[in-house]
Parts: structure tokens; C-alpha cells; sequence
């Protein structure tokens, strides 16, 4: 019996030390876990970035029809546009006219390429990495890649409400405050797909741009097109 309980003694002794050791070492990755917050954007992201900080009391960005872009990159500005729209009820302008952020008087987002230094843990810039500034007058997304410039519009949509996704949404707002914070985000793993399997059962095209649309809201970058298995083949060939 004593040979028993001391073995058992032994055992939670073990147990402590394995997950204090796997505390201690998870407290010294550079992934940020942050607990769900029904009233924190920030904590509500999908996947959850690389490093998140933010300030609920500091005062936020406030979007609204007034809100310009100032961006490099002609598709991402009018992608981002079209988005907004569908929770504002207007398309916000772009700032062609006015290159130095420093000389717009109205709050603007700018969306532009910059030379990163290397994320914590990567010897080289990873694929898709991307800083998200958010403070009072500016929103700011800056990336070295257009992948990683996209994925930073992804994760400021993620900060609004869900309507930026709904095209046909009719309840517009006439602002929305986005807190002050930080995201600096990479893709940890460089292939992360989804398969949709047509071979079997039928798809329309109209669901294959939804599921393409929702794997590029989550920052998925392989589509596996599962088109033909054995005898099935999905794809019409009329000579065929």
C-alpha cells in the first residue's frame, strides 16, 4: 500500500512538472493566446494572428462615409471598398489626390508595401506577413508582398461587424469605432488548403466562389479541387 501510494505520489509529481514546463514554455512563444471576448475584435480573429495588442481605452479609429484609403495597389482598395459598403451603405474614396498621409485632414486607411523585419522565430520573412497599426486618425496595413497586404485587409474586416460580408445587407450604420491596437501576423504553416470534393457530389459554380471567398477571409491559400475519382469527372468536355 505504501509502495502504492508513493508511486503515485511520484506520478502527480511528474504530471506537475510536465505542465509547468509546458506553461513555461508556451509563456515564452512569440504566439499570442488571447481569451474570446464578446466585446473585443481583437480576440475574436480566425486564425488567430502571430501577435495581437490593443488598448480598449484608448481612443479608437472611428469608420464612417467620411473615411478615404490611401492604397498602393488599385484591387485591394476597391476589394476593401466594396466590403465597407455593405456595412456603411456607401463606397468610402480613395486619396489619389493627396499621396502624403500627413496632409489628409479626414481619418484615413492606408494600405501599402514596406520591407518587414523578419518575424520572431523565422529566419526569413515569411510568406504573407504583415503589420495592422489601428490608432485615432490613421489605420495602418503595411507588407513587403501583395499576399501579405490582403491578408491584412482580411484581419481588418474581422475587426468589423459581420455585415461587411453580406452584399445584400440593408441595415446600414452610420459609423463604427475599431479600437486602437496592433496585429503583426505570418503564416505559420505555408500550405494551408481546403478540399472541396466534387467528384462525388455536385457542386455549382456559385458555391465554388463562396467557398474561394471564405477560404481567402481565413487566409487559406491552397484550394484542392477534387475533380474526378475513378469513373467520376466533373468537368463538361462536350466531345466527350
Amino acid at each position: 500500500m505504501f509502495i502504492r501510494r508513493l508511486y503515485t505520489f511520484i506520478t502527480a509529481l511528474a504530471v506537475m512538472f510536465v505542465s509547468a514546463n509546458a506553461v513555461a514554455q508556451n509563456s515564452n512563444e512569440s504566439k499570442t493566446t488571447i481569451a474570446f471576448d464578446k466585446g473585443n475584435p481583437y480576440t475574436q480573429l480566425i486564425p488567430q494572428p502571430n501577435s495581437v495588442t490593443y488598448d480598449l481605452n484608448a481612443k479608437p479609429f472611428v469608420l464612417d462615409k467620411n473615411t478615404v484609403i490611401l492604397c498602393e495597389n488599385p484591387f485591394i482598395e476597391n476589394y476593401l471598398s466594396k466590403r465597407i459598403k455593405n456595412l456603411l451603405g456607401v463606397k468610402i474614396k480613395a486619396a489619389r489626390e493627396n499621396k502624403n498621409p500627413q496632409n489628409i485632414k479626414k481619418n484615413v486607411i492606408i494600405i501599402g508595401y514596406k520591407n518587414l523585419h523578419s518575424p520572431v522565430g523565422c529566419s526569413d520573412l515569411a510568406e504573407g506577413a504583415y503589420n495592422l497599426r489601428v490608432a485615432d486618425k490613421m489605420l495602418l496595413i503595411e507588407s513587403p508582398s501583395y499576399q501579405g497586404l490582403f491578408n491584412g485587409v482580411q484581419s481588418l474586416l474581422q475587426l468589423l461587424p459581420a455585415q461587411v460580408y453580406n452584399f445584400n445587407n440593408k441595415e446600414y450604420i452610420k459609423e463604427f469605432a475599431i479600437p486602437a491596437g496592433t496585429i503583426s501576423d505570418y503564416a505559420e504553416f505555408s500550405y494551408r488548403g481546403f478540399e472541396l470534393d466534387v467528384s462525388r457530389t455536385w457542386r455549382p459554380a456559385e458555391v465554388v466562389y463562396k467557398v474561394l471567398d471564405w477560404m481567402a477571409y481565413h487566409k487559406l491559400n491552397k484550394f484542392h479541387w477534387h475533380l474526378t475519382d475513378d469513373q467520376g469527372w466533373r468537368v463538361e468536355i462536350k466531345s466527350l
